[in-house]
Order: structure tokens, then C-alpha cells, then sequence
């Protein structure tokens, strides 16, 4: 079995969603396998209008600090 559910089934199980009257989707692109963002925006194009998508963004820290990756 995959890691992640097939592209299908998770296209399915977000418009499912708005069906039973969710309205807000978070989004990010962390969450795996990267490609979240571009799902959520697939599955929830025929309903743009009713939905709100959510997303984040981070900066990359200053190479001065010790902490490397993303704040």
C-alpha cells in the first residue's frame, strides 16, 4: 500500500467535505507529499465561491542564525 491514499480518493474525500458543509480548508505545502495546495485547489475549484482556503508561507531564516530551515 502507498504511503498516501491515491489522488482520486483524496480528491474525493475533500469535496465530500463540502458536502457535509465544511467551508474552511488549511492548507500548506508541508503537508505532505508536498502537493496538498495544488490538491486542495483541484478539488475545490467547482466550488471557489462557497469555500475558504487557508495557506502558509514561511521565510527563510538569516544564514547568521544558528537554527537553519524555515521559521
Amino acid at each position: 500500500m502507498p504511503p498516501f491514499p491515491e489522488e482520486q480518493e483524496m480528491l474525493w474525500l475533500i469535496r465530500a467535505r463540502v458536502d457535509h458543509g465544511v467551508t474552511l480548508f488549511d492548507t500548506d505545502e508541508v503537508y505532505g507529499p508536498y502537493v496538498n495546495e495544488a490538491l486542495v485547489g483541484e478539488a475545490l475549484a467547482p466550488v471557489r465561491g462557497q469555500v475558504v482556503i487557508g495557506t502558509k508561507f514561511r521565510m527563510p531564516r538569516p544564514s547568521s542564525e544558528k537554527r537553519g530551515g524555515a521559521n
